[in-house]
């Protein structure tokens, strides 16, 4: 049969395999990077330039209101990816499956409003205001979530370009606020790079995370029109992780 030969690893174990011996290799490696910049900031204490991000509580408190919420945002955002297909795949529109030449469709929807929103995103998040910026990303990407829930095409097109044109605004907005804040405190600038390099490895960690919850989400069993089961269980997952990063924003960030 098709079965797991005896003694062989199943999939699930060589992907969980894989992906924890490389988290592991990756936090080893940003140990000795973090030690070796330590030293260097070190050295260079007496010269009295900035701020250390080590002995700063300030800071730090800044750092983690933005990494917070920029990792929940990413994680909401790889939610979207893993069943993306197969939730367009499993529509039924006007009593017709969908095609591979709508869903193509649908993808390009998605990625032009994207192009064309973010030949401007940047300018519009800086006249709105960063933290406004973050909240309409919350939003739109949550209604672009629930669309998915649908079966009508026009919702379904509406949701695909709210969610291109939010996700301009995730690559824009959060970090514009950080860094912004981050200079309006006065602290160095040469803080930044090691905060940015704190938000992407956590961004991968939030990609390995998206795709466990996804698979444990959408595999579970549920009658029509029931939450959290099947190919859209991801997206409505992300609305909650969307709420939290939110109302963080709306608590912490000035």
């Amino acid at each position: 049969g098709g079965g797991v030969a005896p003694g062989a690893w199943s999939t699930d174990k060589v992907f969980n395999t894989y992906f924890g011996g490389l988290a592991l290799g990756v936090v080893g490696v940003r140990g000795l990077s973090r030690a070796g910049r330590s030293k260097g900031l070190g050295a260079s204490a007496s010269e009295g330039k900035g701020k250390e991000a080590g002995s700063d509580a300030g800071f730090r408190a800044l750092q983690a209101k933005f990494l917070v919420v920029f990792w929940l945002f990413k994680l909401a955002d790889w939610l979207h990816g893993p069943y993306f297909y197969e939730v367009y795949a499993s529509k039924v529109v006007n009593g017709v499956p969908m095609s591979q030449e709508t869903i193509a469709r649908m993808f390009l929807c998605g990625f032009a409003s994207s192009m064309l929103f973010g030949t401007f995103a940047g300018s519009l998040v800086d006249q709105m205001g960063r933290k406004a910026g973050c909240l309409v990303f919350a939003v739109m990407y949550a209604l672009s979530a629930l669309s998915t829930r649908s079966s009508s095409l026009a919702t379904l097109v509406a949701g695909r370009v709210l969610g291109g044109t939010a996700t301009s605004l995730l690559f824009s907005a959060p970090e514009a606020w950080f860094v912004g804040d981050h200079q309006a405190k006065g602290y160095s600038g040469s803080l930044l790079g090691g905060a940015f390099e704190l938000a992407y490895f956590g961004d991968g960690i939030m990609a390995i995370l998206a795709g466990k919850l996804a698979g444990l989400v959408a595999r579970r069993k549920g009658g029509q029109g029931a939450w959290f089961c099947g190919p859209s269980s991801p997206f409505e997952l992300s609305v909650l992780f969307l709420a939290m990063g939110a109302a963080l924003i709306g608590l912490s960030w000035g």
